[in-house]
């Protein structure tokens, strides 16, 4: 799965880039080239980033699924933010 998005549903990313409910992550077409030219499956979407598992409700899993996440992981969105900040890049799956 390669993340082009992710909905900020953690405290990190708040602090690196303005308010947004989703940071684009800018280097998911590069992974995914990566990925087609060596014949490595993958899917690209919207990923749902959250502090903690518990946080996986069913009403946010619904409603995270209904915008068109496909994923939800615990980094990405602050990662990226950070990044974006510093100037650094990000490459993510």
């Amino acid at each position: 799965m390669i993340p082009a998005e992710a909905y900020r549903d953690e405290g990190t990313s708040y602090h690196y880039a303005p308010a947004a409910d989703y940071i684009t992550i800018k280097n998911a077409d590069i992974v995914a080239n990566f990925m087609r030219e060596n014949g490595i499956p993958f899917v690209k979407g919207k990923a749902w980033t959250t502090d903690s598992f518990y946080r996986e409700t069913i009403n946010n899993f619904n409603k995270h699924k209904a915008d068109g996440c496909i994923s939800v992981e615990m980094e990405c969105a602050a990662l990226q933010a950070m990044c974006d900040f510093r100037g650094l890049n990000f490459y993510t799956f």
